[in-house]
Parts: structure tokens; sequence; C-alpha cells
């Protein structure tokens, strides 16, 4: 029977549905639309079929994905729906061909279009001289080399068999998976026939037959190459066919992909006009196009931009992950062919020499090439930038991004290795490729478009990290606090370009002047009272009053409330101005009671029901007491609570049951009282007209608007950044001294955010939250505390930024021509010294460069040197003058032996003294009192110059 889609009726789409899910087949998922029948997802393409099958028997759908098929559904108000509206690895690889196109032109790739144009419709199965009409195609590297040579042979041997097997081939009349099948058939018998001895391949496959049919007929038909097609397959989550059946798959493939990427992508439509230039076939149906993407993003991952390699991390008996990760590099073995940057290795071939010099794969020379290209891959290939997994066998346990050059450590089983950030440990994703190999260049698209998308997302919230909480970390003296200062200060709007150091100083204390910037230090006597809020004692306004205690704001809760302040400042709304007007107006009321009080004059007030309530006084917190006529208890009227009614209850009148309706707003309280002092105020003249002046707000003022805030208020403000500097906040007990507060201060949990949490204050029971625009910078000395060891709550909600010693700042920044003093290379002297405490302690306890930036001399070098250097070293070592001896040298020594007689020790005949007597005693010299010519011999022996 026929292909009759207008036959097809929503009934019969209905009954293919039914048919669908009564059998469950695989269907092949679609690559961008989805049809929705009762409240399922299916492919449309799959639908159609079953519908036309149900119409008239016919299991078929000859049109193509997109448009062509969907308007078929739409017609019966079947919803479509776009997958790409998720994340679609396709648009990601179009937008990467895009960049490519428009970086080469497509220089490499327009041969093809060339070559179609030259040849198109040939073969012509009708050449008189089909040997000639053949012999003289240019198929370019469309077809494998070989796969040419067996044309050439067959056409000349039998030209005629070979005539009628591409008739076949071309014959639009016949299905083409039959048509492939046959040609591949018949050109082997008549390979075959040629020689019967012959048992090589005739290499006239699926690729070298979409090479003749693309010649042949160009609108329909495309180049094709095993390889891509199955990483396309995989990208977007379908099975690929099997051999003979690949082809027909594909074309229907390229076909979707025209439809639904190609045709819908104006941008990418006039590229291809732009970039195609005159001698080049023109490709109205975009056959060419749609393969070239394929072949260049897929298969030559053109547009990536970096490579993508797996390096495993075991030697099939140890795993070396965990030096990797501490020591921030990847690392392969075969250590025992030694640095490959001193053997100045330039191929494969010197590597094999080296392999072979060591006694490597004497057995198998195959595995030695092998493993020769994947360390010379290590060595020369994997460059700055590139992504590193590294992967224990299909488990990935870091990703991570190569930052510097080849080095080599001896001391390790895995000597050779590369620098790299490591970005995310043991995500969620798993490898499979390259698993025999120890270093192997990725090429699957799926995987590689995975771990961009866990890059992007590891960015998005380092980003968001960064910009809101960070600690900077490092050894003493590397500019940690040095550089909260620029940072702060970068995070405020400032351009810091070209400035002196004196002037960013004068900016940063502008800032903080400002209440834009706070720098406070942590250590352990810092409490939540101190941080949050806390109740503190107040001093009394005149000798002989009472000590009194209020709840007080800590410094973390005052750069909060500064922070919403500016953003309510920065909406200017009524409901603000507002709250301000009537801060204004209940101050100029509580004076002018109390200038009543102070004249002994009876202030009566009026309440709702027509009686009267007495002002008995103002509190020093500022609210005022009230209590009925005759009565003796008051009740207390606060600001803020009357801050809200006032909010709250635009006319006072309205109000029936003022019980109930202050209660629903304020709690409980005695409503009289409330609605006696705020119908006085409403009445009052004190509340300001005019705005012409700059408005001066006071700290009750802002601290007024902000409890006036809601959670709404938040969403979409960014506002004026402010910044809390803590330096040394490994030094404070980070849990007494944030509380709860350590989970507020998350970007998702920050107000203005679907995620926002309140939490209700200790002290002042006042709700509160962390604002959107209030950062946190931290420094951390890495000598008194390891980041490993830091709060784990802490670690969570920050990122962390190291700050190691550079050494070549001192040639660059110290107060020094080229950091040298006296023929002391500054810079040499300190990497010695820290190389030689990171062999003894570790890096977090090296010592930084800031010490010597400020050296002006050989006097001020003493000076670093008695009053900085040794006095941390003494610290760091416990007085171990032995280990101190090993990082500085004996010349800065005075060494005593033999000074004591026998019977220098008390009498204690159970214990032998004598190995004592014989003990060394160091003093170490007041380095101030070295002469210039004893402290550069101590300082070259220190380097080994005096060898």
């Amino acid at each position: 029977m026929a292909f009759e889609p207008k036959n097809i009726t929503k009934n019969h789409i209905l009954q293919g549905v039914a048919k669908i899910q009564e059998e469950q087949p695989e269907l092949k998922p679609s690559t961008r639309w989805d049809v929705v029948i009762n409240g399922e997802n299916y492919p449309p393409k799959e639908i159609m079929r079953y519908a036309h099958q149900e119409m008239n028997g016919e299991f078929i759908w000859h049109y193509g994905g997109g448009e062509a098929t969907n308007k078929w559904l739409k017609q019966f108000d079947f919803k479509i729906i776009d997958k790409s509206d998720k994340a679609d690895p396709v648009l990601e690889l179009i937008e990467r061909y895009k960049e490519h196109a428009r970086k080469s032109q497509l220089k490499d790739e327009l041969y093809k279009w060339r070559l179609v144009k030259t040849f198109k419709g040939r073969p012509n199965t009708n050449a008189s001289d089909f040997t000639q009409e053949l012999t003289s195609i240019n198929f370019g590297n469309l077809i494998y080399p070989v796969g040419i040579s067996v044309i050439h042979h067959i056409v000349k041997e039998r030209p005629e068999e070979f005539r009628e097997a591409f008739k076949h081939l071309f014959d639009e009349t016949i299905e083409l998976s039959e048509r492939v099948s046959y040609f591949d058939e018949q050109t082997l018998k008549i390979y075959r026939d040629i020689d019967p001895t012959n048992t090589y391949s005739h290499h006239q496959d699926e690729r070298t037959m979409a090479t003749y049919l693309a010649f042949h007929n160009s609108s329909k038909y495309a180049f094709y190459k095993d390889s891509f097609y199955q990483k396309y397959c995989k990208l977007i989550g379908i099975n690929p066919e099997k051999k003979g059946k690949k082809l027909v798959h594909y074309l229907s493939l390229l076909d979707e992909f025209i439809e639904n990427y190609i045709l819908e992508d104006s941008e990418l439509l006039d590229l291809k006009k732009e970039l195609l230039t005159d001698d080049c076939y023109e490709d109205n149906n975009h056959k060419i196009y749609a393969q070239d993407i394929l072949y260049s993003t897929l298969d030559q991952q053109k547009g990536l931009g970096r490579t993508y390699w797996r390096v495993g991390t075991s030697d099939g008996q140890t795993n070396f992950w965990d030096i990797m990760q501490a020591n921030q590099y990847i690392s392969i073995g075969w250590s025992e062919i030694g640095d490959l940057s001193e053997q100045e290795v330039q191929n494969k071939k010197d590597v094999i020499q080296l392999l072979d010099n060591q006694g490597y794969y004497s057995n198998d020379k195959k595995v030695g090439s092998r493993k020769a290209g994947e360390i010379f891959n290590f060595y020369n290939d994997i460059q700055e930038g590139d992504i590193i997994l590294a992967q224990d066998g299909s488990e990935i346990l870091g990703i991570g991004v190569v930052i510097g050059d080849y080095g080599y450590d001896s001391l390790q089983t895995f000597s050779h290795y590369k620098p790299v950030q490591w970005k995310l440990i043991s995500p969620s994703l798993k490898n499979s490729e390259g698993l025999r190999t120890t270093v192997y260049k990725l090429s699957q698209p799926d995987v590689i478009y995975q771990i961009d998308n866990l890059l992007k997302e590891y960015k998005k919230d380092q980003k968001m990290a960064n910009e809101l909480n960070q600690i900077l970390f490092g050894p003493p003296g590397t500019g940690k606090t040095y550089n909260t200062i620029n940072k702060a200060l970068e995070l405020c709007g400032e351009d810091l370009t070209g400035l002196s150091r004196s002037d960013i100083k004068a900016r940063f204390e502008q800032r903080v002047d400002e209440g834009r910037i706070i720098f406070t230090t942590f250590h352990q006597s810092m409490t939540y009272e101190d941080f949050v809020e806390g109740i503190k004692p107040i001093e009394p306004e005149k000798e002989g009053d009472p000590v009194i205690y209020r709840v007080e704001e800590g410094i973390f809760r005052k750069l909060c409330i500064e922070a919403s302040f500016s953003l309510a400042k920065e909406e200017e709304s009524v409901a603000t101005e507002n709250v301000l007007d009537f801060s204004l107006a209940f101050d100029n009321f509580v004076q002018e009671i109390e200038e009543k009080l102070a004249s002994e004059e009876t202030i009566e007030l009026a309440t709702k029901n027509g009686g009267k309530v007495v002002v008995d006084g103002v509190s020093q917190q500022g609210n005022i007491a009230i209590k009925h006529v005759g009565g003796s208890r008051n009740y207390t009227v606060s600001k803020s609570r009357l801050t809200k009614l006032q909010s709250g209850i635009e006319d006072l009148d309205d109000v029936n049951n003022i019980n109930d309706e202050f209660r629903a707003i304020i709690g409980g309280s005695n409503s009289s009282a409330y609605w006696a002092v705020l119908k006085a105020i409403r009445d009052s003249n004190n509340q300001p007209t005019s705005r012409d002046t700059p408005r001066k707000y006071s700290w009750d003022d802002k601290v007024q608007v902000v409890k006036s805030l809601k959670k709404e208020d938040y969403k979409g403000k960014t506002g004026e950044p402010f910044v809390l500097i803590i330096d040394e906040i490994n030094r404070g007990n980070v849990s007494q001294i944030f509380g709860e507060l350590i989970t507020l201060i998350e970007e998702d949990k920050r107000l203005g955010n679907p995620e926002a949490i309140q939490v209700q204050l200790p002290y002042s029971k006042d709700w509160f939250g962390v604002p959107p625009n209030v950062h946190i910078i931290g420094t951390m000395n890495t000598a008194d505390r390891s980041v490993e060891a830091l709060d784990t709550a802490l670690r969570r909600r920050f990122s962390f930024t190291e700050m190691p010693p550079k050494p070549e700042l001192i040639n660059t920044e110290g107060k020094v021509e080229n950091g040298v003093v006296n023929s002391i290379e500054l810079s040499a002297l300190l990497e010695t010294i820290n190389k030689r405490i990171e062999k003894l302690l570790d890096k977090d306890h090296m010592i930084g460069h800031s010490y010597f930036l400020s050296v002006e001399g050989l006097k001020g070098l003493k000076s670093a040197f008695q009053n900085k250097i040794v006095p941390l070293l003494q610290e760091y070592f416990f007085g171990d003058y032995g280990k101190i001896g090993l990082v500085i040298g004996s010349k800065f020594f005075d060494i005593k032996d033999n000074q004591v007689d026998e019977d220098f020790f008390a009498p204690f005949e159970d214990y032998d003294s004598s190995p004592l007597v014989e003990r060394k005693v160091y003093h170490l010299k007041n380095i101030e009192d070295m002469s210039e010519e004893l402290f550069i011999e101590a300082l070259n022996d220190l380097q080994r110059k005096n060898k």
C-alpha cells in the first residue's frame, strides 16, 4: 500500500499510542521534539509510523523531523514540546562550530563542496567508457586510498559488472537499505571473482557508498563516517544501528538535524552563505553542511579550545591519587627513565630509547611503543589549560585544569608531573574511554559535554562563593592582609589601576569611615555577643545614675543592617519614606513629652473608647511608659512596635476591635496604650512634610527601616557592596562566634533568594537574615592551623584562595634593585629557606616574601633575620636548634662544647651524666651585632656557596 498521511485521523494516532502502551516497544528517541499524548511524551515520527500502520497497515513515515512531522500532530491539537529547553548538547556543538568556522573560514573543508560541484551527477552509469568515467573522478580523502585502489582495480577488470552494481545503488525505486546490502555483496563477489586467492577487504563499505551517493545526488545524500555517527548517537542518547543499516539511520538523523537545528538557526545559515565561495556547490538542502558540522565538532573536536585527558592514578597495586590531590598535580610513573626535560626529549622515539635503556618492555616492543606514546603525550601534548580526569578504572577521582609546565620529582614513585588545579573531587560521573591506557586523549562528545557542564556549575558556584565568602590562606608574610584591602575596594567598585599604596590605603580608610568596610580580627576572646548581638552595659548619662543593660548589635549585624538599609534606600519606596517620617515624628514626640515631664506637667492621651491614659515617663531605651488614670501598672510602648502599627494601619478610625487587630500586627500588648500614643503622634504637627534638603539618617532610623522590610523586598536587589574583613579567622572559635548565622551566610540562604532563611536572634528576639550585598573576606595563617583543621561548616561556606610565597616579587616590588643586596639574591635566599622548611615541616610553615620587600640594604636584611625570620623558625621548631641549623646553617650559631668539668652536675648516682657533659650547647648569634663580612659569609654558607 502507498504512503497516505492525509488519511490519518486523530483516532488512528490514539490507536497507535494504545498499541505502543500495550506492546512496550523500544522507540527511537527524537533529537529535539516530543509530542505529549495522554500525559506521556513520545517521539513524533514514531507516533506517526504507528498511526500510519493503524490507517492502512503500512508501518512507514517518510517525512523528516521537526515541523515536517509536527504539523500532522498539531492539526489534532496535540502538544509539541521542545526538549532543547533543557541543556541541549547539540546546540552547544553548533555554537562551537560557528566559532570554528569564523576563525578558520572553513579553509580546510571547502574542498568537499568544490569536489561536489566539479563531479556532481557522477559517476554517470550511461557513460560509454565506464572505466574512464569512474577513474577520472577525484574523490579526495572522502574514500580511503586503499578503497580507491580497489575501485580502479575492479572497474578496469570488470567495468560492466561494476556499472550494473552502480545502477542498482542509484535506483531510487529501491529501498536504500536493500541497495546498500546489494552493492556490498555484489562488489565483493566481483572482487573475489577477479582474484579468488584474494582474501582482503574490498573496502566498498557504507562510507564509500555514501560518497558515491553524495557525488551522484548531492541534494539527497551526504558524506558519512562511522566514527562521528557513533559519537552523535551517543551524544543524543540513542543506540546506533548495526552494519548495513548505519547509513540509512545516519541519513535520517541528518535530516532531523537539518530540520531541527540548521533551518532554525539563521546565524548558521548566514554563515554558510558567507563562507561558501563561487567555486563551491550551493548545497541548498544543507546535506554537506550538516555532515561538516558533525564531522568537525565530533571527530576533529573543532571549537573545543582545549584538550581533555584521562590519566590513570594507579600502578595496579597502589593508587597515588591522595598524593596528587594534596600536591595539586597529576603524575605518572616510569620514574627510572629520569627527567624528560633534562634529557631534551623531542619525540616518541626518544622516549622509546629511554625505556629500552631501562629494560622496559624488552619482550613486547608493541606495548613499549604504545607506552612511549603515552609518556610523550603527557610530557609534550598536555598543555596549560587542558582538562585532566584523574581516574582509577572508570571511576573519576578528580577533574582539574593544567596550570603549569612539566616537572620531575625523583622522590616520588610517580615522578613525572604537571601542576593541576583540581576543581571537582569525586564527581558523579564515570568514563570508560581509554581504560587500558595511562594517558589518553578523550574524544567522546557526550563525556566532554558532561565534563563541561560540571565545570560550568563549579565555576558558577565558585563565582558566587568568591563574591560573597572567601578566605585567603597561606604562611606568614605572604600578603594576605595586604590583599584583603585591594579585594575589599574592588568589591566596592574601585578601580585600583595605577594607584600608589598610599592612595589605596586612603580610599580604604574612606570606605571604612563610610561604613562600607569593617575590619576586625578574630581572637580567642571573641564571642557571639561581639559579633552578632549581646546584652551590654550602657554608660550612665550622669554620675549617680544606675548602670543599665540593653541588647546591642555586634559588628556583623551592624554591617548587615547598613547593607539592608542601602537596599531599601535604593528603592526609595513610599513605605520606606513613611517609616523614616514616622521615626522622626516619634523622636520629636518623645522630646516634647520629656520636656513636659521635666516641668512636672501631666500628659494625658485619649484612648479609643473615649477614656484617658497618662504618660508616666520615657525609659533610657527610649520607650514610652503609659499607665491608666488612677492605675499603678506601667505599660511599655516601644518605637519598633509602634512603627509596625503605623505601617499596618492606614486609618485608626477604621479599627473596630483594637485588641484583635493590634495583636495581629504586633502580638500581645496593651492595645489602648499603643492606640493612644499612635493617635497622639498622628494628630501632632511633628510629621515632616518637606524633603527639599537631603535627609540625614540616624542609626535608629536605619534599624526601623530594616525591621519593616519583608522578604520579598530583597528579591532582585544587588545594592552597594558592604565588606567585612576578618583577619586571622582561624584564631577564633568560629562555631561560637557565628552561631546559627553560619548557615545564613551561604549564597542561596541570603535574603532575596528562593531558599532564603531568617532566624530569631536570642537576645533581641528580632528576625534576622543576611542580605545579598554583604561580602566576607577572611585571612588565615596556615602556620597557626591548616585549612584541613578548620571548622568543617566554615570550610563548606567559603572559597579558599592560596597565598603562597612569591619570591619573584622581591625582584620587581622590593625596595632594592633587582632584589640583590651585596651580591645576595634575596629571592634565591628565600627559596632555599622555604624548600628546607617544607622538607622538615610542610608548605604551611614557609616564610613569606613580604619580610624581604622592605629590605633596603644589608642592615635591613640583618634586621629581617634577627627580628622576623629567626623568631619564626624558633616558633616553628619549638627551639630545636638542630633543625633551625639545617635551615640557616651553623654560622648563625655560637657552638660551645667540652666547656664544663666532669663534676659540673650535682651528684646523682643512678644516672650517668657523662654523655651530657660532652653535649654541645647552641646559642643563636645576635645577627645585628655580626659584622657585614661574617653576615654575608653566613648567608653564603646558608646557600652552600662556600663549598
